[in-house]
């Protein structure tokens, strides 16, 4: 026999002989392999954030900074409109530029009738954006007014197939578009959440209406730059050029941003985001957690190879006996763990096709394990050498044995001891850090999303109306007759933080303040349970576009104001500044403060008044009993009140907060899955220790069940060593978790306190996990063999 079939043939021998260990080491590794996959896979996705756009790093992203004197810097996606005509024609580095404004109008077409979010597009922005067409000539496609460009998953929507080049949309139930092309889908991490864009061109377009309204200055427009080759530009210069065209003093931004398209998704937040922002402290952490999962896999891979030492001391010591030499043997050890590692990284991969629909929907993503095979290569050669690294030690040691050493016990040293008892504890360390963090991350979202509210977000509904007078205050009568309808209020979007409306008063100290401004109906304060501080509520509702009359302050407002009091602000008048013009109205009274931005942010001054033009939505609070039924009575009132306006949209406030707080759920979702991958490799390194501490204790063991010990005394035998590392992991990992948790909160404004409870369950998790699983293995022991050392002996 050659000597690689010899090696081939003692490798099968060893790895069904010890097939319980092999089994256990082929499921941790690919567990832990597995893990890596998927957060690598995550990684990838968070970095490639709109590199789907051919030259995504060369096209620019203009924003704008609004910051009065002495007040906060506020951020904002968006910039006027007129500004892509300035850059045009007083920039000669721009080689071209392009804007889209959002809106929400009704489409309609024979198959399907909805609201639907799309953009007003300039003609060029296929020119600067080069999106993958599948069908027409994409750069011209929106050159003509009344035109309109598709997705495919949106022509599928409202035609049932994509072949729908010279089909007809209508905007609005009266104006019709005509598709002039088709554009491969969008992946889910692009900041272009809307796939219908409309010919900016169109006579009712808003960028169309914005452009005769140069006087209309607020930020409108998402805008895009690209750069001739060579050329630079400053925000700076786009700052210069910018207040030449300016028509007045008012809302002039401070600066502007200039972000290649690439890097927008890590900007800091903002008003008006284009797309929910990612974090880079959380793709770090991803990554830090990735590598430790690969350690401890391969930790515990280390460990179950070496708790065959024993008995694998004979077989090593008489081959050579028998002129194998310490090369032969060290590869044939090396080799077993690199055949168990292939097969691992085999499985793993299996594993991962299966769990990535499952992650996919939890977390809203769109992870796919072959579109990136260089990424799956990468990780299989990552994930080998992990396990060839693990497999290092047991092959030096088990090839070091002498022929002299067949009969002796070995790593019974305490050296070895407490290197497999340390490596518990960073296990059983790194498992209460990850369940820590997913309790507080938990508590956190739970309290963002309810306490921190005030209200049940799941009872609020949200529609979308537009005022109309009478006939909207009589739709709401009509649902407050439901019984399962307990309130009905309307505002601009409050309690969301869609769009803002912000606005600025300097006081007699001069340091300018911003505040929000919102829109709301004089039941608005008592369907969300906002307490009136001092003053009276409104008492009316008005239709007219025109300024304010009468306000109500918000708490902080007040005192951002210079009042000391609540009562001292009740029949002042105020002078702001607004809409780009000053403003004067009276204050009636003052509430509770109302959080409609993230515990992320301080909460902002706000002023409300009752200006029912402005209003976007009707909140109805429902009963929690059979939400269903009042949902279907809803719709049939809406259809009944409004036989030709487009379907209702509606949508429950908690979806929004969905939205809103999507990376904390991503977050918390990862800790508590990286949690089950992380209580699995410790059962794994458990196991490992449980049955080299049995092996080295075989004959104690023996004897005390033969001079009569009982099952108990047995147990708590084998479990008396895992009592201390227990205690010294808990406390190394509840200070580390700590700290680690305590930064974490203190990036937001309002938070959860760490309560000890947490820790206690976290120290009762890992305890039931030890016990379970000494107990399995005594179990699955055989009884048969706690006599053999005595009998070779």
């Amino acid at each position: 026999m050659t000597l690689p079939a010899s090696h081939l043939v003692h490798i099968t021998r060893s790895l069904l002989r010890f097939w319980g260990v092999s089994l256990l080491n082929l499921l941790g590794l690919s567990i832990g392999f597995a893990a890596a996959t998927i957060i690598a896979l995550y990684v990838r996705d968070e970095l490639s954030f709109d590199r789907f756009i051919p030259g995504a790093d060369k096209i620019l992203m203009l924003t704008s900074v609004y910051s009065p004197p002495d007040s906060p810097v506020v951020g904002n996606d968006k910039v006027p409109a007129g500004m892509a005509s300035w850059l045009r024609t007083d920039v000669p580095a721009v080689d071209a530029v392009t804007r889209i404004h959002p809106v929400e109008w009704s489409v309609q077409s024979p198959r399907w009738r909805g609201m639907e979010h799309f953009y007003w597009a300039d003609s060029n922005l296929f020119d600067v954006l080069p999106l993958k067409a599948l069908s027409g000539d994409v750069k011209t496609a929106l050159d003509k007014p009344y035109t309109v460009v598709l997705t495919r998953k949106m022509a599928l929507r409202f035609f049932g197939r994509d072949d729908v080049v010279g089909q007809a949309l209508f905007i609005n139930g009266a104006f019709p578009v005509t598709v002039t092309a088709v554009l491969a889908d969008f992946p889910v991490n692009t900041s272009l959440s809307r796939q219908i864009f409309v010919s900016g061109r169109s006579d009712y377009s808003m960028l169309t209406v914005l452009d005769k309204k140069p006087e209309w200055q607020w930020a409108s427009c998402y805008t895009f730059v690209r750069l001739k080759p060579g050329a630079h530009l400053t925000p700076d210069t786009v700052h210069a050029v910018t207040a030449r065209h300016w028509y007045n003093t008012f809302n002039l931004p401070a600066k502007f941003r200039l972000t290649p398209l690439s890097d927008v998704h890590f900007q800091p937040e903002s008003d008006s985001q284009i797309a929910a922002r990612g974090h880079h402290d959380t793709v770090v952490a991803m990554v830090a957690v990735a590598g430790l999962i690969l350690v401890l896999a391969a930790g515990n891979f280390a460990g179950l190879m070496t708790a065959q030492i024993d008995e694998r001391c004979s077989e090593m010591a008489i081959r050579k006996s028998l002129g194998a030499r310490r090369q032969q043997l060290f590869v044939q050890v090396l080799v077993e763990a690199i055949v168990i590692t292939l097969l691992a990284v085999l499985a793993s991969l299996a594993l991962t096709e299966r769990v990535l629909p499952v992650i996919n929907s939890l977390l809203g993503l769109q992870l796919s394990l072959w579109t990136s095979p260089g990424l799956v290569a990468c990780c299989a050669v990552v994930a080998v050498l992990a396990g060839t690294s693990g497999g290092l030690y047991p092959a030096i040691v088990l090839s070091g044995v002498s022929t002299g050493q067949a009969r002796e016990d070995r790593g019974a040293g305490r050296s070895a001891y407490l290197s497999r008892v340390g490596w518990i504890v960073v296990q059983f360390s790194l498992l209460i850090t990850l369940l820590i963090s997913s309790q507080v991350v938990y508590r956190q979202w739970q309290f963002a999303t309810g306490k921190a509210l005030n209200f049940d977000a799941a009872r609020v509904l949200q529609i979308e109306v537009y005022a109309e007078g009478g006939q909207e205050e009589s739709f709401r009568q009509h649902l407050l007759a439901l019984k399962g309808v307990e309130a009905a209020a309307y505002s601009r979007f409050a309690p969301e933080v869609t769009d803002i409306r912000p606005a600025w008063f300097r006081p007699s100290s001069g340091k300018a303040v911003q505040f929000d401004r919102q829109s709301v109906d004089t039941n608005f304060f008592r369907m969300f349970g906002i307490r009136l501080l001092a003053g009276q509520n409104f008492s009316n509702v008005y239709f007219e576009n025109q300024f304010p009359r009468e306000i109500i302050l918000s708490r902080s407002a007040a005192r951002a104001f210079g009042y000391r009091r609540p009562a001292d602000a009740v029949g002042q008048m105020l002078d702001y500044e607004g809409d780009r013009t000053p403003i004067h109205s009276k204050i009636i009274g003052v509430v509770e403060d109302m959080r409609i931005d993230t515990v992320r942010e301080p909460l902002q001054p706000m002023v409300f008044d009752n200006q029912a033009f402005f209003f976007t939505r009707l909140n109805v609070k429902l009963t929690p009993d059979n939400q269903t039924a009042t949902l279907a009575a809803i719709d049939a009132i809406r259809k009944r009140d409004y036989p030709i306006a487009p379907p209702i949209n509606r949508h429950f406030y908690s979806d929004y907060l969905g939205t809103l707080y999507h990376d904390m759920i991503q977050q918390w979702w990862a800790f508590g899955l990286l949690s089950v991958v992380g209580v699995c490799l410790s059962v794994l390194g458990l196991t490992g220790l449980s049955i080299y501490l049995a092996r080295t204790r075989l004959r104690e063991i023996a004897i005390r069940n033969a001079l009569g010990a009982r099952v108990w005394d047995i147990f708590r035998l084998r479990l008396e060593p895992f009592v201390k590392p227990l205690i010294f992991a808990n406390l190394a990992a509840g200070a580390s978790a700590w700290l680690l948790m305590s930064w974490w909160l203190s990036s937001f404004d309002a938070h959860v306190g760490i309560s000890p409870l947490t820790f206690v369950s976290a120290g009762v998790v890992t305890v039931v996990i030890t016990v379970v699983t000494v107990i399995l293995h005594s179990v699955l022991s055989s009884p048969a063999r706690s006599s053999q050392p005595l009998r070779t002996n």
